[in-house]
């Protein structure tokens, strides 16, 4: 399951669901310390990245940790990623690729490409209410922690800043 949206500035939000239906352990620990703007749970399969489907040079979308979504016992990971330059214009009509790596066995070369849509526009305060809290409400059995839409972009505004020497 993969839902996703873009906002404004070209940064992305997916909400992704990684399972692996031969593991003995539920998933509850491995979400249990995560935090707004930390790192990415490691699920058996983690999408770590995004890039631009086509020749997008060295464009790379990666970031943090937004929040996570339980709907029984499927989890949905909520993860921002940051364009690294500019986004190429055809991100609309042929989304990403998916950048992701293997948690569960470190013996397995499996690999599969997959990619993530554009999705819905995200301009506004009231876009992103109605979109993706929206979708979090729909893949949550209670109401989802509050995601307010100016501190995801603060995130983006300091992901997309210049660090500091």
């Amino acid at each position: 399951m993969l839902t996703s949206f873009t906002l404004s500035d070209g940064s992305v939000i997916v909400g992704w669901q990684s399972i692996d239906h031969e593991a003995d352990q539920a998933q509850e620990p491995l979400f249990a310390k995560l935090t707004f703007g930390g790192r990415l749970p490691r699920l058996p399969l983690e999408i770590y990245g995004l890039r631009p489907v086509g020749p997008a040079g060295s464009i790379t979308y990666t970031g943090p940790h937004l929040a996570y979504t339980r709907k029984a016992d499927r989890f949905t990971e909520w993860s921002l990623y940051v364009p690294s330059g500019t986004s190429p214009a055809i991100v609309k009509q042929a989304g990403y690729n998916a950048l992701y790596r293997s948690n569960s066995d470190p013996r397995s070369n499996a690999q599969m490409g997959f990619t993530v849509e554009y999705g819905v526009l995200i301009k506004t305060a009231e876009d992103f209410d109605k979109w993706v809290r929206g979708a979090m409400a729909e893949l949550s059995d209670d109401a989802p922690e509050p995601l307010p839409y100016e501190k995801v972009v603060g995130r983006c505004q300091r992901l997309h800043a210049p660090a500091e020497p």
